[in-house]
Order: structure tokens, then C-alpha cells, then sequence
């Protein structure tokens, strides 16, 4: 019996491993957003399997969580390693921010004390409201003297370099409207892209969530010029509709190399669930995209702010 259960454990951790793989359809794509715990769960059942080896006659179900175990490292570990796009070249930063402020919330001095501690250059808040937007742009307007809200998307951006061009706009293939505009960096012209796709707890929203991936993709195929994409994406690089996005649109995640960063879930009083699940959900759905026109001296998380969301900060050079 003990046997059999060790092996059922085994096997199921395998095939959750290589969800990231085959799981393209819902609701199973949800559970590929876990892989930091698949992995830490594997670790754990292999030594719980050393432990138990005198009670174990067969090694097959060790010899399947090694694999499991040899085939997550191999993908966590990208994210820690360094890469040909990490610089250390601190001169002319471009530090871009990227934030989930939460409907719900309205601690107004701990939103923009998580501005405050980052010290943007370019900040884009998500799930504002005009009424929101117009607050913390009091608050910050002296240091931001730019700004544009999206007429849809729940989007603002905040500039110290003038901004050009601003619009909303759905790409082909998408209803969902996202945030445009432009600024001037080191005399280049640099398209801004702030983003939201839907979260994918139905069939009919998981659909829409990855016909906007695809849209946003699809426009940059058609783009040369150098582009920071960011936003919630409501997806982990761990799902295959990430890979897809990825290789299609042709970008660099700037927290490679960085670490995995989770920016969701973090306590919050609009947070409903009990405090201590929240560790088991930490995943990284908040993202900054760069074109190969950008290396990254630096990408880290801040403060929610009582957001259910920390913001995602990334530090650019053009060379």
C-alpha cells in the first residue's frame, strides 16, 4: 500500500511537472503556475522516500521524482543564472515600474510611498479608476509632471520624460484596450506598452486572456523600434502560453537572472483568504518585457502598498 501510494505521488508530481508542456487546455493550464512548489514538494518526498527505503521495495517511483526533481531545477534555475542581456553598467538608468494598485484599495499614502521608496522614472499603475488616478497624481505631480489614463484597460501612466503619442488601443485580434505611448531616451524613441490581460478563471476569459497575448505579439512582430512592454499578465513563465508569447513576440523577461520574483498574492486587507495560504499562492504574474535593443542592470520587487500586488521594478540601459 505504501508502495502504491509513494508511486501515484510520484507520478502525479511528474505530470504536473510537465504541465508546462501539455497542459494548453482549462482548467488545467492554472495548475502550471506552480512550479517553485512542485519542486520544493519533490524534495520533499524524495526524502521522505530515503527515509522510508527499508519499506520501499521498488526505486521506481525515487527514479521518477529524480527526474521530476532534475527537470524543474533545470527551468527554476534559468531565472538565477546570469545571461548575455545583465549589464552592470549603472550609468543612464532607465528604471521603469509596474503596478497593481488594486481596485479595492484606496490607502492612498501607502500607494504612493511605494512610489516613493522606487523612485520611477516611468510608472504604470494598473486597475485605477480617473477618481484614483487624479489623487495620486496630486500627490506625485511635481516629480511626474507627465501623465495619460487609457480610456479603457484601468491603466495610467506616470512620466518624468515627456510623453508622446498616448493613446488606448486594442490590436487585432483583441477587444481588450491597451495602454500606448512614447517617450525619448539617450535620442531613441521607445514605444510604451502597459498591458492587462483578463485572469483566467473561466473558459471564456481564458480564451480572451490569450487571444490578447496573441494580439500584443502579433503587433510587436510588425515593430523594430525598442519597446518595454509591462503590466499584469495574469500568467507564470511556466505556462505554455507564456512560451508561446515569448518566442512569438521575440522579448527578454527582465527578471531573468534576478531571481523568480512572485508579485501575487500579498497581504492585503481587501484580501479575503486566510493569512496563511497566501505563501502557497505567491506566484510571478507581474512582468516587464524589453526588446534586444535593452540590456538590465537590475530587477526587483517593492512594497504592495496594501495592494494584493508588489510592484515590479526593472533598471534599463540602452548601450
Amino acid at each position: 500500500m505504501l508502495e502504491k501510494c509513494f508511486l501515484f505521488l510520484a507520478t502525479a508530481i511528474a505530470i504536473l511537472t510537465l504541465g508546462k508542456f501539455i497542459f494548453w487546455i482549462f482548467p488545467l493550464e492554472l495548475l502550471t503556475h506552480f512550479q517553485v512548489y512542485y519542486f520544493w514538494l519533490t524534495i520533499g518526498l524524495i526524502l521522505l522516500s530515503i527515509g522510508l527505503r527499508q519499506h520501499l521495495r521498488s526505486l521506481v517511483p525515487l527514479y521518477i521524482l529524480l527526474f521530476s526533481l532534475t527537470l524543474n531545477s533545470l527551468e527554476l534555475a534559468t531565472w538565477y543564472l546570469p545571461n548575455e542581456r545583465m549589464t552592470a553598467d549603472k550609468t543612464n538608468i532607465l528604471r521603469v515600474m509596474s503596478y497593481n494598485i488594486l481596485v479595492e484599495n484606496f490607502e492612498i499614502d501607502r500607494i504612493v510611498g511605494s512610489i516613493s521608496s522606487v523612485d520611477p522614472n516611468l510608472l504604470l499603475i494598473i486597475e485605477v479608476n480617473p477618481l484614483m488616478k487624479q489623487n495620486i497624481e496630486d500627490r506625485i505631480k511635481t516629480k511626474f509632471p507627465y501623465s495619460f489614463q487609457s480610456p479603457g484597460g484601468g491603466m495610467a501612466v506616470f512620466s518624468k520624460l515627456p510623453l508622446e503619442d498616448s493613446r488606448g488601443e486594442k490590436f487585432l485580434g483583441s477587444d481588450a484596450t491597451n495602454l500606448v505611448t512614447h517617450i525619448k531616451y539617450r535620442d531613441r524613441r521607445i514605444e510604451i506598452i502597459g498591458t492587462h490581460p483578463l485572469v483566467p478563471v473561466k473558459a471564456n476569459l481564458f480564451i480572451r486572456r490569450n487571444l490578447h497575448l496573441n494580439s500584443i505579439a502579433t503587433h510587436l512582430e510588425r515593430k523594430s523600434q525598442p519597446t518595454i512592454l509591462m503590466g499584469d499578465f495574469n500568467l507564470t513563465p511556466w505556462s505554455p502560453y507564456y512560451r508561446q508569447f515569448i518566442d512569438l513576440a521575440n522579448l527578454h523577461n527582465t527578471r531573468l537572472g534576478f531571481g523568480i520574483l512572485p508579485t501575487w498574492i500579498r497581504p492585503s486587507t481587501t484580501v479575503k483568504l486566510p493569512q496563511f495560504i497566501l505563501p502557497f499562492l505567491n506566484i510571478p504574474i507581474d512582468h516587464i518585457f524589453v526588446t534586444k535593443d535593452f540590456t538590465v542592470a537590475r530587477t526587483y520587487t517593492g512594497d504592495n502598498g496594501n495592494s494584493d500586488h508588489a510592484p515590479i521594478v526593472s533598471e534599463l540601459v540602452i548601450p
